[in-house]
């Protein structure tokens, strides 16, 4: 009963990380596309300034500022995903290990 008790445990703590996981990887995801379309904005903006033979450095060099502002946004949201993709793979592992060490001794148990 119990080492049911504590594979329900981790299976469950395993179906959480999982959704957890799926959670961040959409939020980048649509961080991702959010930038894209500003990055879309601010370059149809430049062309536009262009056509109309409108560029001022100060101008210019402001919007160069903001793009690379959200750059290291960007940036930074995808260093903080990739922390939490690698701990989640060690608690992935860390429960497989758990799993595998529970099923030899309930085999252990059973012959």
């Amino acid at each position: 009963g119990d080492k049911v008790a504590v594979l329900e445990a981790v299976i469950e703590r395993l179906e959480n990380e999982k959704a957890e996981l799926l959670g961040i990887t959409q939020n980048l995801k649509e961080t991702v596309e959010d930038y894209e379309r500003k990055t879309a904005l601010l370059e149809a903006d430049k062309a536009r300034l262009e056509d109309v033979n409108e560029i001022t450095y100060s101008g210019l060099k402001q919007m160069l500022i903001e793009q690379n502002h959200e750059s290291e946004q960007l940036r930074s949201e995808l260093q903080a995903f990739e922390q939490i993709k690698e701990r989640t793979i060690m608690i992935v592992k860390t429960c497989l290990t758990v799993l595998v060490v529970t099923a030899a001794t309930l085999y252990v148990g059973v012959y």
